[in-house]
């Protein structure tokens, strides 16, 4: 059995398509979108990395969209540092996450600003108790949210979650509202999701002689 993408919920559709169709074909700096276009994208040098904040498997709990989170539906992180220093603006070319309970076998990736609606939504048929990766395409700000919607109403399973750090990245855990209007932070923990691609900064080597 292996991981495939499936058909998303039709309400996640009609978000996603809205956010879409408001946006600019690159994401503005910050922790918001920018719909104007008109502050210059930030020209930071890149690098190819991951960033992950949770030290890996196995989970310390799991978080789903029951009713005890009926407000949020979204459970990720907010990527805005790596090994403690900030990332650039970029492109995200792969994102992985640890797969809980999973009764519904569906799991929804999303990705979009702090606080905002996603901009990047798509279903999965994921393996449970394990690690899941898509590789999609998308242009991301230096912060940004990523995770899964897990929802109250229609079961969509649970993800992984660490109350430890890998590499002394610290806490980044995050809950949303579909609708970004609900943000809370997962105090002591680091949700189970991490991301690659164009978004790190690369760190200057000096070269020394030896004589």
């Amino acid at each position: 059995m292996s991981g495939r993408p499936t058909l998303f919920v039709p309400a996640l559709i009609v978000v996603v398509a809205a956010a879409i169709a408001l946006a600019p074909a690159v994401w503005g700096q910050g922790t918001h979108w920018d719909r104007t276009g008109d502050r210059p994208a930030a020209r930071v040098p890149q690098g190819v990395g991951t960033v992950q904040y949770d030290p890996g498997a196995p989970a310390d709990t799991f978080l789903s969209g029951g009713p005890a989170n009926a407000a949020s539906y979204l459970n990720g992180n907010r990527f805005d540092t790596r090994n403690g220093q900030p990332l650039s603006a970029g492109t995200i070319t792969g994102i992985s996450w640890y797969q809980g309970a999973d009764p519904a076998n569906f799991a929804g990736v999303v990705v979009g600003p702090i606080g905002g609606v996603p901009v990047f939504a798509v279903s999965y048929d994921p393996l449970p108790n394990t690690f899941n990766a898509i590789s999609p395409v998308i242009p991301i700000p230096p912060s940004f949210f990523a995770g899964l919607a897990l929802s109250p109403v229609a079961s969509f399973g649970s993800i992984g979650a660490r109350s430890a750090t890998y590499a002394g990245g610290g806490f980044h855990g995050l809950q949303q509202s579909f609708s970004g209007g609900t943000t809370n932070q997962l105090t002591n923990l680091n949700v189970m999701v991490r991301v690659t691609g164009s978004m790190v900064i690369p760190v200057e080597l000096t070269e020394f002689e030896v004589e």
